[in-house]
C-alpha cells in the first residue's frame, strides 16, 4: 500500500473567478504537500476532468456566472457518476443561506466554507487534515483487521489440540503467544511471557504457570491422541509426554509467525 502522506495531495477547482484561481495557484505552487492538477469554469467539463485526473479533492464554487452551468449541477452529476475513486468534495461559496448548506451536506459535499470568512490557507489546511485523518483511519482499520486475523489463527491452533476456554490457562497461553509475536524473540530465553503476564494480572508467576499447566494437562488427557499428533509435532517432556508451558507457547508462536 502506498504512503499517501509522502506524496502531495492533489486537487482540482471548479471556479469562474480568475483572481480566486490565481490565489490558489500562488498559494500552492511552492508547497510539496498540496498540488493543483486541474481547473475549469464549466460544471460539464469538471466531470470529465475529475474522471480523467482523479484528484483527491475537488473544490467547488456554487455560482458560475462567468462559466458554464453551476456548482449545484456539478455536485448532482458527481453524486450520480460511477467513479472508481472517492474524492473529498469541498464547497467554497459566497452563498450563505442555511437551506443551501443543508442541501449540499446531504451527501453532496464533505466540507462547506464561506468565501468571505474563510481564507484559502484555512481551506487548504482543512483539506490536508481530512486526508491525514482518513489515512490514519485506514491504517488503524487495517491494523485491527490484521490483529483479528492473527487472533483467529492462534485460537484455531489452540482449539485443534483441545485447549478448553473453561480454563484460565487457555487465555494465558493465548496472550503469551500474542506477546511473543509482538516481541519476536529468536529463542525462548530471549523473552518469557509468563512473568510479564503475571505482573500485568497482579499474580504470582507460579500461580499463572500452574493455570497454564492445568489447561495443557486437560487437553493432553482428553484430546484424542491422533489429533494431538496431527496438530502438535514438537518434542515433548519425556516423563510426562506433554509439553511444558514454554515449549507449547514457543511452538505455536513459531507456527503462527510462519502463517502470517
Amino acid at each position: 500500500m502506498s504512503n499517501l502522506s509522502s506524496n502531495p495531495m492533489t486537487f482540482m477547482i471548479l471556479e469562474d473567478d480568475i483572481e480566486m484561481i490565481n490565489n490558489f495557484e500562488e498559494f500552492t505552487k511552492n508547497r510539496d504537500d498540496i498540488k493543483l492538477i486541474a481547473k475549469t469554469n464549466s460544471s460539464f467539463e469538471a466531470i470529465k476532468l475529475a474522471k480523467k485526473v482523479k484528484p483527491e479533492a475537488i473544490i467547488v464554487d456554487l455560482e458560475l456566472p462567468h462559466g458554464d452551468g453551476t456548482g449545484f449541477e456539478f455536485l448532482t452529476e458527481l453524486r450520480n457518476a460511477e467513479l472508481n475513486f472517492t474524492p473529498l468534495v469541498i464547497v467554497y461559496t459566497k452563498v450563505k443561506p442555511g437551506m443551501v448548506y443543508d442541501g449540499i451536506h446531504e451527501g453532496y459535499s464533505d466540507l462547506v466554507f464561506y468565501k468571505v470568512k474563510t481564507p484559502i490557507e484555512y481551506l487548504i489546511n482543512s483539506m490536508l487534515m481530512s486526508r491525514k485523518n482518513s489515512a490514519q483511519l485506514i491504517s488503524e482499520t487495517l491494523q485491527d483487521m490484521e490483529n483479528k486475523r492473527i487472533s483467529e489463527l492462534v485460537n484455531a491452533e489452540l482449539d485443534a489440540i483441545g485447549l478448553s476456554h473453561k480454563h484460565n490457562g487457555r487465555e494465558h497461553i493465548f496472550q503469551s503467544i500474542l506477546l511473543m509475536l509482538e516481541k519476536k524473540p529468536k529463542t525462548p530465553r530471549e523473552f518469557s511471557p509468563l512473568p510479564y503476564l503475571a505482573n500485568q494480572y497482579n499474580m504470582y508467576t507460579s500461580n499463572l504457570t500452574r493455570d497454564v499447566r492445568t489447561a495443557i494437562n486437560f487437553a493432553w488427557l482428553n484430546t484424542p491422541v491422533e489429533k494431538l499428533e496431527e496438530n502438535y509435532v514438537a518434542p515433548m517432556h519425556m516423563e510426562t509426554c506433554m509439553p511444558t508451558p514454554m515449549e507449547l507457547i514457543y511452538y505455536y508462536y513459531k507456527k503462527v509467525k510462519e502463517l502470517i
